[in-house]
């Protein structure tokens, strides 16, 4: 059933792109070099902004559903980490935790349309945010397997590692931060617990990427294009020699933003390998800094 899903995405996306007319993607040579130099690379992606933040508006749609309903699309794409829940979380912030964030976000991938199928065609809100879900999950599955295809020279075999297998291990998270104090964070300095991370669209500025906490640089958001960088579980599928980790963080950017009802939103996958452990938090938050911008 898996292996439909993506054969119905790929012919979508062609049509989407325009056949052989998409714009080319960046050469093995460019993708691991600004890996290498900037801890990010900007890639081609299927859907611009306007679509993204169509599919948002009918996240936000979601989450004015009852809570019964909003937790009854639930279940498990891996054992051994987070990040395979698959269904609607909300964060609540907690002093002195690791993760001293409040936000909501819902975790998608086509392994739960298929398993609550009956439930999301009875809702028409579910159904709405669910199909716009599984469009931008299929495009975020080829544009990562575009840049793992153009890394195989330098990593053999890191194709496979995540895409050999009928259930690939990539999770889109439609994510809202709550409203923070403007120059705070709202999700503090960390790597992202997987193997890589396709940062698909934003609400507006905020993200910085960089190797560590002195080199953080804003990152700023194009139509058509994805910012892609590895996480602190890049190890368990290559050794990454010359090639670090995005170390990251979000910061809130201007005074009253959305009319002080949410702070940000953004969409982004994760991506890692096929039966692997997740990282820990002693990794993924490796340095700790001051509250502010740096």
């Amino acid at each position: 059933m898996m292996n439909c899903f993506i054969l119905l995405g790929g012919l979508f996306l062609f049509w989407v792109n325009g056949g052989l007319s998409s714009p080319p993607f960046p050469s093995a040579a460019q993708i691991y070099g600004s890996l290498e130099r900037q801890h990010y690379v900007a890639v081609p992606f299927s859907y611009d902004h306007h679509f993204l933040d169509k599919a948002m508006q009918s996240f936000f749609q979601f989450l004015n559903l009852p809570d019964t309903t909003k937790n009854r699309l639930r279940t498990s794409l891996s054992s051994k980490h987070r990040r395979g829940d698959l269904g609607f979380t909300y964060r609540q912030k907690s002093e002195g935790h690791t993760y001293n964030d409040q936000k909501s976000f819902f975790h998608y991938h086509p392994k739960l349309k298929e398993m609550h199928a009956k439930e999301i065609e009875a809702d028409p809100v579910l159904k709405d945010f669910i199909e716009r879900a599984d469009k931008i999950w299929h495009a975020a599955y080829f544009a990562t397997e575009k840049v793992l295809s153009r890394l195989e020279p330098y990593y053999p075999g890191i194709h496979a590692k995540v895409f050999k297998t009928d259930t690939p291990h990539i999770v889109l998270r439609f994510l809202r931060y709550d409203i923070r104090t403007p120059g705070k964070y709202l999700a503090k300095p960390h790597y992202d617990a997987g193997s890589m991370t396709l940062a698909l669209a934003e609400s507006g500025p905020g993200l910085r990427i960089g190797s560590c906490p002195a080199d953080l640089q804003h990152i700023a958001h194009h139509d058509h294009q994805a910012v892609f960088f590895l996480g602190a579980n890049t190890p368990q599928l290559i050794n990454p020699g010359a090639l670090k980790a995005g170390w990251h963080d979000v910061v809130q950017v201007g005074a009253k933003p959305h009319d002080n009802t949410y702070a940000r939103w953004a969409i982004v996958a994760f991506i890692d390998g096929h039966d692997v452990e997740g990282a820990p938090e002693s990794l993924t938050h490796k340095w700790r800094v001051e509250e502010r911008f740096l």
